[in-house]
Protein backbone atom coordinates (compact mmCIF):
# COMPACT_ATOMS: atom_id res chain seq x y z
CA UNK A 1 0.00 0.00 0.00
CA UNK A 2 1.17 3.44 -0.64
CA UNK A 3 0.52 6.52 1.56
CA UNK A 4 2.35 10.01 0.71
CA UNK A 5 4.58 8.38 -1.47
CA UNK A 6 5.95 6.06 1.21
CA UNK A 7 5.12 2.24 1.58
CA UNK A 8 3.66 0.77 3.98
CA UNK A 9 3.03 -2.79 5.39
CA UNK A 10 0.07 -4.20 4.79
CA UNK A 11 -2.26 -4.61 8.37
CA UNK A 12 -1.57 -8.39 8.94
CA UNK A 13 -4.37 -10.81 8.69
CA UNK A 14 -5.94 -11.77 11.82
CA UNK A 15 -6.53 -15.41 10.67
CA UNK A 16 -3.09 -15.30 9.28
CA UNK A 17 -1.76 -14.06 12.80
CA UNK A 18 -3.97 -16.96 14.83
CA UNK A 19 -2.91 -19.31 12.51
CA UNK A 20 1.14 -18.43 13.28
CA UNK A 21 -0.12 -18.40 17.18
CA UNK A 22 -1.80 -21.82 17.22
CA UNK A 23 1.69 -23.30 14.73
CA UNK A 24 3.98 -21.78 17.42
CA UNK A 25 1.78 -23.49 20.54
CA UNK A 26 2.39 -26.60 18.20
CA UNK A 27 5.47 -26.42 17.71
CA UNK A 28 6.66 -25.88 21.06
CA UNK A 29 4.22 -28.72 22.56
CA UNK A 30 6.09 -30.86 20.37
CA UNK A 31 9.45 -29.86 21.11
CA UNK A 32 8.62 -30.49 25.05
CA UNK A 33 6.94 -33.96 24.04
CA UNK A 34 10.58 -34.87 22.02
CA UNK A 35 12.75 -33.91 24.74
CA UNK A 36 10.42 -35.60 27.60
CA UNK A 37 10.64 -38.77 25.31
CA UNK A 38 14.08 -38.93 24.76
CA UNK A 39 14.68 -38.88 28.65
CA UNK A 40 12.45 -41.58 28.99
CA UNK A 41 14.81 -43.63 26.05
CA UNK A 42 17.98 -42.18 28.06
CA UNK A 43 16.28 -43.71 31.02
CA UNK A 44 15.47 -47.13 29.52
CA UNK A 45 19.21 -47.55 28.52
CA UNK A 46 20.09 -46.84 31.80
CA UNK A 47 17.72 -49.79 32.82
CA UNK A 48 18.96 -52.12 30.40
CA UNK A 49 22.84 -51.29 31.56
CA UNK A 50 21.41 -51.87 35.30
CA UNK A 51 19.19 -54.72 34.35
CA UNK A 52 15.93 -53.50 35.71
CA UNK A 53 14.85 -53.06 32.26
CA UNK A 54 11.48 -55.02 31.50
CA UNK A 55 10.59 -54.96 35.27
CA UNK A 56 7.54 -52.46 36.61
CA UNK A 57 9.08 -49.56 38.48
CA UNK A 58 5.70 -49.82 40.60
CA UNK A 59 5.31 -53.48 41.74
CA UNK A 60 8.09 -55.17 39.87
CA UNK A 61 6.68 -57.53 37.77
CA UNK A 62 7.38 -58.21 34.18
CA UNK A 63 6.61 -56.12 31.53
CA UNK A 64 4.74 -57.80 29.23
CA UNK A 65 6.87 -58.38 25.64
CA UNK A 66 4.57 -56.87 23.47
CA UNK A 67 4.22 -54.22 25.50
CA UNK A 68 7.74 -53.79 25.33
CA UNK A 69 8.01 -54.12 21.61
CA UNK A 70 5.77 -51.12 21.16
CA UNK A 71 6.71 -48.54 23.96
CA UNK A 72 10.92 -49.85 24.64
CA UNK A 73 10.92 -47.13 27.16
CA UNK A 74 7.80 -48.58 29.09
CA UNK A 75 8.32 -48.04 33.29
CA UNK A 76 5.25 -49.59 34.54
CA UNK A 77 3.05 -52.99 33.51
CA UNK A 78 -0.77 -52.33 32.01
CA UNK A 79 -1.96 -52.27 35.46
CA UNK A 80 0.20 -49.84 36.99
CA UNK A 81 0.26 -47.16 34.26
CA UNK A 82 -3.35 -47.56 34.33
CA UNK A 83 -3.37 -46.52 38.11
CA UNK A 84 -0.79 -44.09 38.14
CA UNK A 85 1.08 -42.12 35.32
CA UNK A 86 -0.26 -39.14 33.71
CA UNK A 87 1.88 -37.65 31.00
CA UNK A 88 3.67 -34.42 31.51
CA UNK A 89 2.33 -33.10 28.65
CA UNK A 90 -1.45 -34.03 29.75
CA UNK A 91 -1.07 -32.70 33.27
CA UNK A 92 0.28 -29.10 31.80
CA UNK A 93 -2.27 -29.03 29.50
CA UNK A 94 -4.93 -29.77 32.34
CA UNK A 95 -3.17 -27.21 34.98
CA UNK A 96 -2.14 -24.65 32.53
CA UNK A 97 -3.43 -25.57 28.95
CA UNK A 98 -5.15 -22.17 27.00
CA UNK A 99 -8.27 -25.35 25.60
CA UNK A 100 -9.35 -26.23 29.63
CA UNK A 101 -9.67 -22.20 30.09
CA UNK A 102 -11.59 -21.63 26.54
CA UNK A 103 -13.74 -24.33 27.60
CA UNK A 104 -14.45 -23.29 30.89
CA UNK A 105 -14.88 -19.64 30.28
CA UNK A 106 -17.32 -20.21 26.85
CA UNK A 107 -20.88 -18.61 27.22
CA UNK A 108 -22.85 -21.25 26.10
CA UNK A 109 -20.93 -24.14 28.28
CA UNK A 110 -22.58 -26.17 31.71
CA UNK A 111 -21.83 -23.65 34.07
CA UNK A 112 -23.81 -21.42 32.05
CA UNK A 113 -26.24 -23.23 31.39
CA UNK A 114 -26.93 -24.56 34.84
CA UNK A 115 -27.05 -20.82 36.33
CA UNK A 116 -29.71 -19.72 33.60
CA UNK A 117 -31.90 -22.71 34.67
CA UNK A 118 -31.93 -20.92 37.76
CA UNK A 119 -30.24 -23.91 40.09
CA UNK A 120 -28.60 -22.77 43.36
CA UNK A 121 -25.46 -23.00 44.09
CA UNK A 122 -25.51 -26.18 46.35
CA UNK A 123 -27.18 -27.89 42.83
CA UNK A 124 -24.61 -26.41 40.60
CA UNK A 125 -21.84 -27.57 42.50
CA UNK A 126 -23.37 -30.98 43.04
CA UNK A 127 -23.84 -31.33 39.29
CA UNK A 128 -20.30 -30.34 38.37
CA UNK A 129 -19.01 -32.89 40.86
CA UNK A 130 -21.15 -35.66 39.09
CA UNK A 131 -20.05 -34.60 35.68
CA UNK A 132 -16.89 -34.08 36.44
CA UNK A 133 -15.75 -36.97 38.86
CA UNK A 134 -19.09 -38.86 38.17
CA UNK A 135 -20.11 -38.84 42.35
CA UNK A 136 -21.87 -35.96 44.25
CA UNK A 137 -19.52 -34.14 46.72
CA UNK A 138 -19.03 -35.11 50.81
CA UNK A 139 -20.80 -32.38 52.92
CA UNK A 140 -17.64 -30.87 53.85
CA UNK A 141 -16.84 -29.97 49.45
CA UNK A 142 -20.37 -28.59 49.27
CA UNK A 143 -20.06 -26.83 52.49
CA UNK A 144 -16.41 -25.33 51.52
CA UNK A 145 -17.32 -24.62 47.95
CA UNK A 146 -20.92 -23.10 48.73
CA UNK A 147 -18.89 -20.20 50.68
CA UNK A 148 -16.57 -19.74 48.43
CA UNK A 149 -19.65 -19.21 45.56
CA UNK A 150 -20.94 -16.57 48.10
CA UNK A 151 -17.72 -14.67 49.11
CA UNK A 152 -16.89 -14.60 45.32
CA UNK A 153 -17.41 -11.27 43.25
CA UNK A 154 -18.76 -13.21 40.42
CA UNK A 155 -20.60 -16.54 40.93
CA UNK A 156 -19.55 -17.90 37.47
CA UNK A 157 -16.27 -17.18 37.84
CA UNK A 158 -16.08 -19.27 41.33
CA UNK A 159 -17.89 -21.86 39.51
CA UNK A 160 -15.69 -22.01 36.55
CA UNK A 161 -12.61 -22.54 39.25
CA UNK A 162 -13.86 -25.55 41.19
CA UNK A 163 -14.78 -27.02 37.53
CA UNK A 164 -10.82 -26.05 37.08
CA UNK A 165 -10.07 -27.70 40.42
CA UNK A 166 -12.26 -30.66 39.63
CA UNK A 167 -10.53 -31.34 36.54
CA UNK A 168 -6.77 -31.00 38.39
CA UNK A 169 -7.78 -33.86 41.26
CA UNK A 170 -6.03 -36.41 41.46
CA UNK A 171 -9.54 -38.21 41.56
CA UNK A 172 -9.66 -37.17 37.66
CA UNK A 173 -6.69 -37.41 36.77
CA UNK A 174 -6.03 -41.01 38.01
CA UNK A 175 -8.91 -42.41 38.08
CA UNK A 176 -9.00 -45.41 35.45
Amino acid sequence: AQGDGVLCEPEPDVLDVGAGRAAARVFDTLATVDFAHLAEVDEALRRVDDGTWGRCLACEDHIDDVRLRILPEAKFCIECERSSETTMSQAFNLVSGPEINELLSAPDNRIQKLTAAGKDGREIIAELYWHILNRPPTQAELLEFSARVEKAESQRKAYEDIAWALLNAKEFIFRP
